[in-house]
């Protein structure tokens, strides 16, 4: 007999177990009756104060409800989901979101209709109504509450928590707004409650602007013209007053960002002069800046390159961006200087001796495949899916945006920075470049160079010996035969240099032959001049991907892209059709991995014909 046990449903956390009892016997603001605060953080500090302070059992449910409510992570610029949780766990528990009081809305909607203090009124009834759009009457309570908050804080009656001083002109206070501005825009531009929310943002600005608060004037202005408050020749004057007085002590940023702030006022001002002027303002304080900045070449060119973008599409400043840009190229010939290595040492030995092992009762040809097949291309979905995971838990490595530059200093690509949301496409990118770039290093170090030098401590490969083989491959055209062979055994004699300078241009030959003998077309006519020209290999990846799925299979044809045309990446069919390979590059892990990349491209239509092809080639090689 069996024996079976129950196991038990997975018990609600405390936050989750209040009662309709509970919500009518607990008087819910007794823990914040007295507060000040105008954050609603600072609002479920004070539940969670009241639950260690020992209370009974219906006030400790309520009380972490509220607490974790107030202190979900407002995410004002997410409409579509403006609340996340203020901790997640690298196991996958996180603290509350929204969706979590589903079953709880009848008793946060009367709580929030109830509710006396504005900043506990307004986070419950937003909620609500997120979750229920059906409340409409809740929306308006939100946008009257959060206009409360920030006229109580211009009072002086509420602060924001971290705040030295009791002052409206924080970036919580911008945040508050733009989330209740979002609701002003649901409730009706008109109606009272927005009336009431848009007279708030001029007040703001100006008050920073005459307090001389730079970065508050940023945050408003900002926020002004997003949803378009004022007239923008007049919020145009104003910036335009305040920062041509501004101390320079304030920094660069500050000067940029109200220089570019101006430039898009008289922008929907339509006043392209006075727009021109504002950005080449902004310029000249980027190349200002990029002069004190002469002791690190890195930062220096950083700030010409923003200076020299910021004045792109400006008239008569053409040799303006030419001067700019002759002194980018001296500053970043200094920039190689600066730079330096880092390493991590992988264990790789247990990979070097099942390699060794594995090759020694092979055959020549049976060597030739399992060298071709010693690394397969990794799955689209999983190098997206660890990309991202990775960037999950090690948040910090990814808090910056990151250029990436070439050996002389050049920007050749860059990726985001941020926190606390979804990794974009430009992160994502950049950290499947990382882990691709280590990949390839350890199978070049740990695999590839194991089994090639196996094969050439036993045979001797010449151009002759591999054209047997290579002129069964349908990847290659017959044309190039001989001129592949030459590069393949460039290849396995270690002759790197040679092998990348043969074999990375024909490459797309053989991309282009085999579309051809698929049925494809690969020539782009022209109408105009009646003359018909070959795509280039990028034009073929770009407007052909379904095809060359098709032939190649998704993760091929997207490591073809990883390895020889996209940045960030090695980029090696651009650097070397443009000399822009040093002598040593040959020899770096990239190199050598894309070189016999293409001899795995060769031998991959030969895989499910490996037993015939060794039965009718074995005497050439006896």
């Amino acid at each position: 007999m069996t024996k079976t046990t129950e196991v038990p449903e997975k018990a609600l956390p405390i936050w989750l177990q209040v009662s309709e009892h509970d919500a009518q016997t607990v008087e819910i603001e007794k823990p914040i009756s007295d507060s000040k605060f105008a954050s609603s953080s600072a609002i479920g500090r004070l539940y969670d104060k009241a639950i260690a302070d020992g209370v009974d059992d219906p006030s400790k449910r309520v009380y972490s409800m509220l607490a974790q409510i107030c202190q979900m992570h407002p995410k004002p610029d997410e409409p579509n989901d403006p609340y996340g949780p203020m901790i997640v766990f690298a196991d996958g528990r996180r603290s509350a979101v929204p969706s979590d009081f589903r079953e709880h809305l009848p008793i946060l909607a009367k709580w929030a209709e109830d509710a006396k203090h504005p900043v506990l009124q307004a986070r419950l009834s937003d909620i609500v109504w997120f979750l229920d759009r059906k409340r409409y009457q809740l929306s308006k309570i939100a946008a009257a509450a959060y206009s409360s908050i920030i006229r109580q804080t211009i009072e002086g009656n509420l602060v924001y928590e971290f705040s030295d001083e009791a002052t409206p002109l924080t970036s919580e206070a911008s945040e508050i707004l733009r989330r209740a501005l979002r609701l002003a825009k649901v409730i009706g531009w008109d109606s009272p409650e927005g009336e009431g929310v848009k007279s708030l943002v001029p007040i703001l600005w100006q008050r920073a602007i005459s307090l001389d608060h730079s970065v508050a004037a940023i945050w408003f202005c900002d926020i002004d013209l997003d949803y378009g408050i004022s007239a923008p020749a007049d919020l145009a004057s104003a910036i335009e007053d305040y920062v041509t007085k501004l101390d320079d002590a304030k920094g660069t940023r500050p000067l940029v960002d109200l220089w570019r702030l101006t430039a898009r006022a008289y922008h929907k001002a339509k006043n392209d002069e006075r727009k021109h002027l504002a950005q080449t303002q902004a310029a000249e304080a980027l190349a200002t800046e990029a002069l004190t900045k002469q002791g690190s070449a890195m930062l220096a060119a950083h700030f010409l390159g923003l200076a020299i973008s910021e004045l792109h599409g400006i008239p008569d400043q053409k040799a303006r961006r030419t001067e700019l840009r002759h002194k980018l190229i001296d500053i970043q010939s200094r920039i190689g200087e600066e730079m330096s290595s880092f390493s991590h040492e992988i264990d790789i030995s247990d990979l070097v001796k099942q390699v060794q092992s594995g090759f020694e009762p092979l055959g020549f040809i049976e060597l030739l495949f399992a060298y071709a097949a010693l690394e397969r291309s990794p799955d689209l979905n999983s190098l997206g899916k660890d990309a991202i995971e990775q960037i999950k838990r090690h948040p910090l490595a990814s808090l910056f945006p990151a250029a990436h530059l070439d050996a002389e200093g050049k920007v050749l690509s860059r990726s985001s920075g941020g926190i606390g949301h979804e990794p974009d496409s430009s992160q994502v990118i950049h950290e499947i470049a990382k882990n691709e770039n280590m990949r390839r290093n350890i199978a070049v170090n740990g695999k590839l160079e194991v089994a090639r030098r196996s094969i050439t401590s036993r045979y001797v490969i010449g151009r002759e010996t591999l054209r047997p083989l290579i002129d069964h491959s349908p990847f290659i055209p017959p044309s190039l035969a001989a001129t592949y062979c030459q590069g393949f055994a460039r290849h396995f004699q270690g002759d790197f240099i040679g092998a990348t300078y043969i074999l990375v241009p024909l490459l797309e030959a053989s991309i282009k032959y085999i579309l051809k003998s698929h049925g494809h077309d690969v020539s782009i006519f022209d109408n105009a001049t009646q003359t018909q020209q070959d795509r280039t290999i990028s034009s073929i990846f770009e407007q052909m991907g379904d095809e060359l799925d098709e032939i190649f299979t998704p993760a091929i044809r997207a490591e073809i892209e990883r390895i020889f045309l996209l940045k960030p990446g090695p980029h090696i069919r651009h650097a070397v059709a443009h000399g822009l390979l040093s002598d040593s590059s040959a020899y770096d892990p990239d190199t050598i991995f894309a070189s016999w990349f293409i001899f795995r491209l060769s031998m991959m239509p030969l895989f499910a014909h490996q037993e015939q092809i060794n039965a009718d080639l074995s005497h050439y090689f006896e």
